[in-house]
């Protein structure tokens, strides 16, 4: 195991994984600079995060429109670059915290560009879960609308 914003004792690979987890380093710019240096030409890297413009910790909610019986999402902000806490144990005092880094999408794009990786594929995924009782029709539409993960492929140039 190692720090992924460093040097690491690794030979070149074909392929690489950042699942859910660049959300939380706050120089990802190193991760992806790190990667590029391992990763051989035409090998692909694989980006997983919660989706910048609907998952934004602080920043997005979920709301109901009870006159038109529709369940929404809300962003207060996109564009900015923001550091965010996050409680790991929300509700005890004194809990420790972690961090998450909202980015926009085009940092990303910008950041793989950057570092010799073109975007070969580009998903946004929704949820699967179905909702039971009352709310369920609304909820399970607002769920199929909003992506709540991105995925992204790169291949190294």
């Amino acid at each position: 195991m190692g720090d992924a914003t460093r040097e690491l004792p690794l030979a070149g690979f074909t392929h690489a994984a950042i699942i859910l987890s660049i959300q939380n380093i706050e120089d990802a710019e190193a991760v992806i600079a790190n990667i590029s240096k391992y990763v051989l030409p035409d090998g692909k890297l694989v980006l997983v995060l919660n989706h910048p413009a609907f998952r934004i910790p602080r920043q997005s909610s979920w709301g109901i429109d009870d006159g038109n019986k529709l369940q929404y999402r809300r962003v207060n902000c996109y564009m900015s670059r923001l550091k965010i806490p996050i409680d790991i144990h929300p509700g005890q005092k004194g809990g420790q915290l972690t961090w998450s880094f909202h980015r926009p999408i085009s940092y990303y794009i910008g950041l793989l560009t950057k570092h010799g990786f073109v975007i070969d594929a580009f998903e946004e995924w929704t949820s699967d879960k179905e909702s039971a009782g009352r709310a369920r029709r609304m909820e399970n539409r607002g769920r199929s609308q909003f992506p709540l993960f991105l995925a992204i492929r790169a291949k190294r140039t």
